[in-house]
């Protein structure tokens, strides 16, 4: 409010307590024997939590005391207080209890000394001193449930912070919310047990626990006493046990994974695991053996079966080790796996060895069976348990639902198969299947069935789910900027890699990083795919103007850097040439508008359902930005226009263009528009987004975007009044909130990484905000009007040009533009008029009008720190 202020009158309230300790006045006689009383009192402590001792007095005492006076351990006491909430370092105790601030272990009794100062002031009633003194501390902390553990898949063990003693029953605990079976402790095991010195007991659960998860674990003690900590003989004689209260405690998971183990077909085992292990692109590198009984040469050691592959499926978690001949049936093949190098999430390491298994011995009652897996987009191989014979049509085999194209005894072969004769696979070609798919495969014959086993058991309907066995691919190199290749794969892969493993014209890049988001990593490092379905590669030095660069990924032969996709198929050595450019670029013109531009002027008709923006299809195209209706045709036009979505500031949308069967649209030699996809460049400008008077002398800006560029103070008034000075603000730097003011003057700013004080000009380098600092105080109240007018010839602010960005994207600088400020000045004391007394109110002036909701009590501290209270009374 300007030209004066709002008065708050507040009642005014005095008290005053006095009292002294010891007087003559104060001399009490001993009730038993009429004698005056001249015991001193004593005490006795004992820790209640682990940061608090109490003392107890034995008779109510009063007087100073300090907390240099009380020692634990030989330590002074930090604090001391009349409530374990409070602490102080000097007080005026009245009662029996003292709190001293210590840390306490469980189960700690420590020494607590008082020495009292040279002239007592601890005395009671009669005014007998508390003499200096040592005694052990009773412990009174509870015991707890120090750390929960599954142990496996059906049993949880706690441990006691410290050890317990009492009778439990499985009516105290539940586990995940259900009550446990059994209890388990020193070698017994019953629905109740006795416990004595006890620091773990193990929780049997009813159910099957998820071997990938945790637990909650809660005690309730019983109505009658549970479970409580031990008393020692060394413990003071005011001490007792302390029963331990409900509570619940999180059991992590300590259970390793389990593997079982099966014969897939003749030749492949599977180790399928019971829960998720860890770095699933790995783990097919990794060194496996299969051994069986020792054979002809009858050295007493196992025999070594060759393996010929190895695949991971994170899906299904399933390990696929293809032997490099069929299995005997009947003989055991046992399994070993690499020592500490298969874990789940939480670490734990498998360690149990893997039970031997068998082939199955085919029964001769036994009817064929079969399992299928993808081996390209366009061929699924089938593989029966056993030889069989006999008629086939492709007509009898379908994938997901559609009838497979063709049918082929052997992989590669151009010639269609009629029959099988004691064949254990066959090859279905199909209408093209995505990266990653795992269809379904299904077999109906014929009424009178003519594909059988040797003994005349024919192969029976049935639908079984093909494995993934296509390998990712790297589905497109796009050049970004000079020194800038994104590649991006068929599908989201796992695994490490490193620059070395890539080539960019026959180059290695200088760094690389996963995704488009991600830290950028250098070239002797590695990183980390987790479901990334790119890669970002940055060339050493600029490529060639309008060069289209040859990228090749050739991994080094280490198993650890290998990129595999879900099923464990690993991305194989590749090079790859970029597609030839496309016929037009595209940028962004403001939030509704993107403009196209061709390589050369074009001619025939269009139409909106052509052309996409980041998927959407376009509202509507436009000849020209000025024209006012659709353009339905163009005629020796370089550009166009698409109206599509409200889009976001610094947004580069893929713009996509999908011709018409009979193409409509072409140069002037014929040559047609071909379907392509480009990023658009960002072309908006950016802009002003908020402003708010944060102080008297400061202002502070926000943009629409990161912008770049060097501003001067002159380049920006608030209310017309060009500020003092300046500072860019940017994603790294931490905001300071709280800095004072005095007098207008501006202190040094304080950034995440170094001091930096406002100037005259200010370097942005990504920017996300502006602080504008005023050479004189801004009214209270202010809403001021905020104008950016950069220079004439000078750069100014412009946004910025990121490393994905089209290589044809330049720094959009930033308009001249204004915005009114808000509020954001917090009211304070009016300097003008100091708080001042009106009899026995205080009379206390804003500097601009405040709103006091009815009831408000205000508090006033007087300068010995006395408080009063009052509701305003007046305005």
């Amino acid at each position: 409010m300007s030209g004066g202020g709002l008065a708050l009158v507040i009642a005014a309230v005095a008290v005053l307590a006095v009292g002294a300790a010891g007087s003559a006045e104060a001399q009490l006689m001993d009730k038993k024997s009429g004698s005056a009383d001249t015991t001193p009192p004593t005490f006795t402590a004992r820790a209640i939590d682990t940061g608090t001792i109490e003392v107890t007095f034995s008779e109510a005492v009063r007087g100073l005391v300090s907390s240099p006076q009380w020692k634990v351990r030989g330590t002074e006491a930090p604090s001391i207080g009349s409530t374990p909430e409070s602490g102080t370092n000097y007080m005026a105790l009245t009662g029996t209890k003292l709190y001293i601030e210590a840390r306490v272990e469980y189960d700690e009794r420590p020494l607590v000394e008082f020495t009292p100062p040279p002239t007592p002031t601890l005395v009671d009633a009669a005014g007998n001193a508390v003499a200096a003194a040592t005694v052990t501390a009773a412990n009174k902390i509870a015991p707890l449930i120090e750390w929960a553990e599954t142990t496996s898949t059906s049993t949880v063990m706690v441990t006691f912070r410290e050890p317990v003693a009492g009778t439990t029953s499985t009516n105290d605990w539940t586990v995940g919310g259900s009550p446990p079976a059994l209890l388990r402790a020193n070698g017994l095991e019953s629905t109740e047990i006795e416990l004595s010195e006890a620091t773990t007991l193990t929780l049997v659960t009813a159910t099957r626990m998820e071997p990938d998860s945790g637990t909650t674990v809660t005690y309730t003690p019983p109505g009658t006493a549970g479970l409580a900590d031990t008393v020692p003989p060394s413990a003071p004689p005011h001490e007792t046990a302390n029963p331990m209260a409900a509570h619940q405690r999180y059991a992590y998971d300590r259970t390793a994974p389990t593997p079982t183990a099966a014969f897939a077909n003749a030749r492949t085992i599977t180790l399928t695991f019971d829960e998720a292990l860890q770095n699933p692109g790995s783990i097919a590198g990794l060194a496996y053996t299969v051994t069986v009984p020792d054979g002809d040469d009858a050295d007493g050691d196992p025999d070594t079966v060759s393996i010929s592959s190895s695949l991971y499926d994170e899906r299904s978690r399933t390990l696929a080790l293809t032997l490099a001949a069929d299995a005997a049936p009947g003989v055991m093949h046992t399994v070993l796996l690499p020592a500490s190098a298969l874990a789940d999430s939480q670490h734990n390491v498998v360690s149990l060895p893997v039970p031997p298994i068998a082939r199955p011995v085919p029964a001769n009652d036994a009817a064929p069976t079969f399992t299928a897996r993808t081996l390209d987009t366009e061929l699924v191989e089938v593989n029966f348990d056993m030889p069989v014979s006999g008629a086939v049509s492709a007509s009898q085999w379908s994938v997901d639902g559609s009838a497979a194209a063709s049918l082929h005894a052997a992989r590669g072969s151009e010639t269609e198969a009629a029959s099988l004769s004691g064949a254990t696979s066959l090859y279905l070609v199909t209408g093209t299947l995505e990266p990653g798919a795992a269809p379904k495969v299904a077999f109906a014959p014929p009424e009178a069935p003519t594909l059988a086993s040797a003994a005349g058991h024919a192969v029976a309907a049935a639908t079984v789910t093909a494995t993934d066995r296509i390998p990712p691919t790297i589905a497109l190199v796009e050049k970004r900027s000079p020194t800038v290749v994104v590649v991006s794969l068929s599908e989201t892969l796992r695994g490490t890699t490193s620059a070395g493993d890539w080539r960019i014209d026959g180059s290695a890049p200088a760094s690389l990083r996963a995704g488009l988001g991600t830290q950028r990593v250098a070239a002797d490092a590695s990183t980390l795919l987790r479901g990334m379905d790119a890669l970002v590669l940055t060339a050493e030095a600029a490529l060639a103007q309008g060069s289209m660069p040859t990228v090749k990924y050739a991994p080094a032969a280490s198993p650890i850097r290998l990129l595999a996709d879900a099923a464990g198929n690993a991305l194989e050595p590749a090079t790859v040439r970029p597609p030839a450019p496309a016929a037009f670029t595209a940028r962004t013109v403001n939030a509704t508008l993107i403009e196209v531009t061709f390589a050369s002027p074009v001619t025939g008709a269009v139409s909106a359902s052509q052309w996409t923006v980041a998927g959407a299809v376009a509202s509507s195209l436009l000849e020209t930005r000025a024209s006012t209706s659709p353009a339905t045709s163009l005629s020796g036009a370089t550009a166009l226009y698409i109206v599509t979505f409200a889009m976001e500031p610094d947004s580069r949308p893929l713009v996509a263009f999908t011709p018409p069967a009979a193409p409509t649209l072409a140069d002037a030699a014929g040559n047609t528009v071909a379907a392509a996809t480009v990023m658009a460049a960002d072309a908006i400008a950016p802009a002003i987004t908020g402003a708010t008077a944060t102080s008297k002398v400061v202002v502070y800006i926000t943009f629409s975007e990161d912008v770049a560029g060097m501003t001067a103070a002159s380049e920006w008034t608030v209310d017309g009044v060009s500020p003092a000075s300046l500072l860019a603000r940017h994603p790294w730097e931490r905001e300071v909130r709280g800095v004072s003011y005095v007098d207008g003057t501006v202190p040094g700013f304080l950034s995440g990484r170094y001091d930096q004080p406002p100037s005259a000009t200010a370097s942005a380098s990504g920017a996300i905000a502006l602080w504008l600092y005023m050479p004189r105080p801004l009214a209270p109240d202010s809403t001021p009007t905020v104008v950016y007018s950069p220079a004439m010839g000078a750069a100014g602010l412009a946004d910025t040009v990121t490393h994905e960005a089209p290589s044809h994207e330049t720094a959009t600088p930033m308009r001249s533009q204004s915005l009114v400020a808000s509020d954001g000045i917090d009211p304070s004391l009016d300097a003008s008029a100091p708080p001042s007394f009106t009899g026995t109110s205080l009379v206390v002036t804003f500097d601009e009008e405040i709103v006091v909701p009815s009831g408000t009590t205000l508090t006033a501290t007087h300068e010995d720190s006395s408080t009063v209270s009052a509701v305003p009374t007046g305005q």
